[in-house]
C-alpha cells in the first residue's frame, strides 16, 4: 500500500468532519436532514444513528476509512474503492447541503464567522476528496493496458 494524495485528502476530511461532531454534540446540534435529530441525543445519533448537524454517523466515517485504505490498494479492489470513496463523498455533500444547520450559518440574520468558516473548510475537503477519487480513477485506467497495447507488444 501507498499513502496518495486522496489518503490524506480522506484525513483531513474525517478529522475535520470528528471536530465537527464534537462542536456538534457540545452544543447540541442534532441532524436536521433526513428527519430531526434530538438535541439531548447527539452523541448516541453520532455513534448510532444519524449522525450530528456537522457529521455523518461514525458507521458512515468508518466505512470512508475502510474505502479510503482500499484505494491505496492497486488492482480491481482499489478501484472499487475509489468509486467507493467518490459515492460517499457525493452523498456526504448532498447531506451536508441539506443540512439546515448549514443554511442557518450563513443567514444574513445569523451569521456566524466561526461555523462558516468550518462549514466551507469542511465542504471544501468533500470536494477534495471526491475529485482526488475522479483523479485516481482516471489514472488508474490510463496507466491499464488495453487490448490494443498487447497486440503492439513484440513478439518472442
Amino acid at each position: 500500500m501507498r499513502l496518495t494524495r486522496l489518503g490524506i485528502a480522506v484525513a483531513a476530511s474525517i478529522t475535520l468532519q470528528v471536530v465537527g461532531a464534537v462542536l456538534a454534540i457540545q452544543q447540541r446540534l442534532a441532524y436536521g436532514f433526513g428527519g430531526h435529530g434530538d438535541p439531548n441525543q447527539v452523541a448516541r445519533d453520532f455513534v448510532l444513528g444519524g449522525g450530528t448537524a456537522e457529521s455523518p454517523s461514525v458507521v458512515f466515517l468508518v466505512l470512508l476509512v475502510l474505502a479510503a485504505v482500499l484505494a491505496a490498494v492497486r488492482g480491481r479492489v482499489g478501484v472499487i474503492a475509489c468509486v467507493a470513496v467518490s459515492a460517499l463523498s457525493v452523498l456526504e455533500v448532498i447531506g451536508f447541503l441539506g443540512e439546515p444547520h448549514t443554511w442557518r450559518t450563513f443567514s444574513l440574520g445569523s451569521l456566524e464567522p466561526g461555523w462558516a468558516a468550518y462549514e466551507l473548510l469542511a465542504l471544501a475537503s468533500l470536494v477534495a476528496m471526491f475529485l482526488l477519487a475522479v483523479r485516481e480513477l482516471a489514472v488508474r485506467r490510463r496507466l491499464q493496458p488495453t487490448a490494443h497495447d498487447a497486440e503492439r507488444q513484440p513478439k518472442l
